[in-house]
């Protein structure tokens, strides 16, 4: 629980690896432009319902400075700005804007070869599956009906057989190693 090589091994293989986590649920997002913030592991997410009808997950962490892009835990929006020095991303996470990225009075600015496409946060693959959202940050994982499989696809079809309302929301901060919730709801 407490060694920090053996916690970053876990982020690295369990979190980082061939794995799908669950996010959230697609009723936390309904309309384009909702978004909820959540972790995968460690790394913190943001979940946002784009105007193309999907959802995207992508990390919740400035590709300038690292600084949070979002610090509500949910709400709308039609961008995403840092607070930091106001980099801006749309609802997929991509890179739109910079401030002064040509500079002011003439000095300073973005070098001409710079790539917002090639500055962005960490997108993760995301799937739904009845009314919940999960992501993965591994390309090599399986989709997430063969990584569930049908015993559990099943359960989940069973218990979530008609749409979700969310009625209220209830956050817990729990500063401690990820396995000792794990381990206590399975007490």
């Amino acid at each position: 629980y407490q060694d920090q090589e053996v916690y970053q091994e876990e982020q690295r293989r369990i979190f980082h690896g061939p794995t799908w986590s669950y996010l959230c649920l697609e009723a936390e997002v309904p309309t384009p432009g909702d978004y909820r913030t959540t972790f995968v592991g460690s790394m913190p997410v943001v979940v946002a319902g784009d105007f193309d009808e999907e959802i995207y997950a992508f990390e919740n962490r400035c590709a300038h400075r690292g600084a949070l892009i979002s610090l509500d835990d949910h709400g709308t929006a039609r961008h995403f700005q840092c607070v930091y020095h106001a980099w801006t991303y749309d609802l997929e996470g991509n890179l739109t804007g910079i401030a002064f990225e040509k500079g002011s009075n003439g000095r300073g600015g973005m070098p001409p070869e710079f790539s917002k496409a090639a500055h962005g946060p960490r997108k993760l693959r995301t799937a739904m599956v009845h009314g919940l959202v999960f992501a993965s940050l591994c390309p090599e994982a399986p989709g997430i009906e063969a990584y569930l499989g049908e015993e559990i696809l099943g359960r989940v079809s069973r218990v979530l057989r008609r749409p979700i309302r969310v009625l209220g929301r209830f956050v817990q901060v729990l500063p401690n190693n990820w396995k000792l919730y794990v381990e206590n709801v399975k007490d």
